[in-house]
């Protein structure tokens, strides 16, 4: 009978890369609901008059929604991956009793 489970390595390999992938997705959508946000905001204050006069100086059209979107998406999911790599590079031995305790 052949076994069923994955080898150790393999096993590694997968959860390194669920971890991987869970986290730039939480990443792609918090950019995704952040830049909705910021374009459709944007667009509402423009819409509105609330605007600064600086900021009303700037005419922004309805592709502010999509571009702002795209762009914040690319951004967090960039420090996303930034921050999983170096998590994944190896624990980080910390040592705190001689900064707390002095």
């Amino acid at each position: 009978m052949a076994n069923s489970q994955p080898a150790p390595n393999t096993r590694k390999t997968l959860e390194a890369r669920a971890y991987l992938v869970d986290g730039l997705t939480a990443a792609a959508w918090l950019g995704l609901v952040t830049g909705l946000v910021e374009g459709g905001g944007k667009l509402a204050l423009q819409h509105l008059g609330w605007l600064s006069w600086d900021l009303a100086q700037l005419s922004v059209s309805a592709d502010i929604i999509w571009i702002a979107a795209i762009l914040d998406a690319l951004v967090f999911a960039s420090i996303a991956l930034v921050m999983v790599v170096a998590s994944r590079a190896g624990p980080i031995k910390r040592d705190y009793s001689k900064t707390l305790c002095t």
